[in-house]
C-alpha cells in the first residue's frame, strides 16, 4: 500500500514538473517568436545584422541548448489534418520566399512559374475535415516536391547558401522562424497531454503505473548542444 501511495506521489510530483517545464519553454519560445517577428520585416542588411546579434546574445538557447534543436526533441506523433495543412502551407509561403531571392539576382529562370504553383497550393481551400481532399492536397505537394522544377530549386538553393552569404541569413532565419512556429505548436499539444493526464489520474480513469508510463512518452530528450538541427 505504502508503495502504490509513493508511486502516485512520485508521479504526481512529476507531472507538476514536466507541467512546469513545459510553461517555460512555451513561455520562451513566445519571446523569441516576437523577437523573429519584430526584426522579419527590416531591411535585409539590417535584419541579418540583428538575427546574429540573436545568435550571439544566447537568445536563440534555452537552458545552454540551441532550441532550434528542440524539435527533434519532442516526441513524434501523427499531425492532425488541421497541424499537417498548417504546417505545409507555412513551409510552402518560406519556400517561395527564398524563390523570390533568386528571382531577384536572376539565378533561377522557372522561379517565377514554381511560386505561382506554391502560392496555388498555398492558398487552396481544403476542408480539413475531409480526408480525400486532405489526401488529395498532400498528394499535390508530393508531386510538387518531386517535379524537376522544385530539384532545380533544391540544387539552386544547396549551391547558393554555400556561396552567398546573404541567401545564407535568409534561409538560417527562415528555418529558425519556422522551427520555433512549430515548436510552440508542439508545446501547447504537449501541455493539453500532460493537463489531461493529470485530469485522469484525478478521476481514477488513469492509474499512476498508466500515468508514468505516458509521462515517459511526452518526456523530452534533448540533444547535446551542437548537434545538426
Amino acid at each position: 500500500m505504502a508503495k502504490d501511495v509513493d508511486l502516485v506521489a512520485a508521479t504526481k510530483a512529476n507531472l507538476e514538473l514536466m507541467l512546469e517545464e513545459n510553461t517555460q519553454l512555451t513561455e520562451y519560445f513566445g519571446v523569441v517568436m516576437k523577437k523573429l517577428g519584430e526584426i522579419e520585416s527590416m531591411d535585409p542588411a539590417e535584419k541579418r545584422q540583428r538575427f546574429r546579434e540573436l545568435e550571439q546574445h544566447g537568445d536563440l538557447k534555452f537552458n545552454g541548448v540551441d532550441i532550434r534543436h528542440f524539435v527533434h526533441a519532442v516526441p513524434a506523433r501523427p499531425l492532425s489534418p488541421p497541424e499537417f495543412l498548417q504546417r505545409t502551407r507555412r513551409r510552402l509561403r518560406n519556400t517561395n520566399t527564398l524563390i523570390e531571392e533568386f528571382l531577384k539576382r536572376d539565378i533561377f529562370q522557372e522561379g517565377g512559374q514554381l511560386r505561382d504553383d506554391l502560392d496555388a497550393l498555398t492558398y487552396n481551400i481544403v476542408n480539413a475535415g475531409n480526408r480525400d481532399e486532405v489526401v488529395e492536397f498532400k498528394d499535390k505537394v508530393e508531386k510538387l516536391r518531386e517535379s524537376s522544377t522544385f530539384t532545380h530549386y533544391m540544387e539552386i538553393k544547396r549551391e547558393y547558401i554555400k556561396r552567398d552569404p546573404e541567401i545564407r541569413a535568409e534561409a538560417e532565419f527562415i528555418s529558425t522562424k519556422e522551427s520555433v512556429e512549430e515548436n510552440i505548436e508542439n508545446f501547447q499539444k504537449r501541455g493539453e497531454d500532460l493537463k489531461a493526464i493529470s485530469e485522469k489520474m484525478e478521476s481514477g480513469e488513469l492509474s499512476a503505473d498508466e500515468a508514468q508510463l505516458q509521462l515517459e512518452e511526452l518526456a523530452l530528450v534533448t540533444p547535446p548542444d551542437g548537434a545538426a538541427p
